[in-house]
């Protein structure tokens, strides 16, 4: 008997090579590992599977960012995976707006998480919420997915670099 296999949706590459990631992403990927195959796909995969339908034996595609209990959404066509695509764009923008005071120190603290500690972007998020920046807001949950892209996205641009490329992912 084939084994079930479970698309697994994300473009952070530290989570993909299980570099250091956090206690909710092992959490979520345990119960795919122990009922069948994990493959990870990039959204940009996902979006190319759904629209042209999930590939036989496959049990659903699997979004890793979703907050849910047991940790995914299983996205089974293209109006949810719009609408779950609007609901995160929704989020970027606003943790976007709340690292816009980012500073130099916290910049380097935030490169020195991702490209040498390799933390993938949900550690990111939980690292530097304990640290309590000043003038930045709270965000929950504090392993926030979409914020650590957010804290990324902007130390890259502040080091002259491309979040989604090389050291950074």
């Amino acid at each position: 008997m084939n084994p079930e296999i479970h698309y697994f949706v994300t473009d952070d590459r530290m989570l993909r090579l299980g570099k250091q990631i956090d206690a909710d992403e092992i959490a979520m990927l345990r119960p795919l590992q122990e009922t069948g195959l994990v493959k990870f796909i990039s959204c940009r995969e996902m979006v190319e599977q759904v629209m042209k339908g999930i590939p036989a034996g496959a049990k659903g595609v699997t979004d890793a960012s979703a907050q849910l209990p047991g940790g995914f959404i299983p996205l089974k066509g293209p109006k949810q995976v719009m609408a779950f695509g609007k609901a995160a764009s929704r989020t970027l923008r606003i943790c976007q707006k709340n690292v816009r005071r980012m500073t130099r120190q916290q910049a380097e603290y935030v490169r020195k998480l991702r490209v040498q500690d390799c933390y993938s972007w949900r550690m990111v998020a939980r690292a530097c919420y304990y640290q309590n920046f000043p003038g930045w807001d709270e965000w929950q949950p504090l392993n926030n997915q979409i914020m650590g892209i957010a804290l990324c996205e902007r130390a890259a641009r502040m080091h002259n670099e491309n979040y989604q490329a090389e050291p950074w992912n």
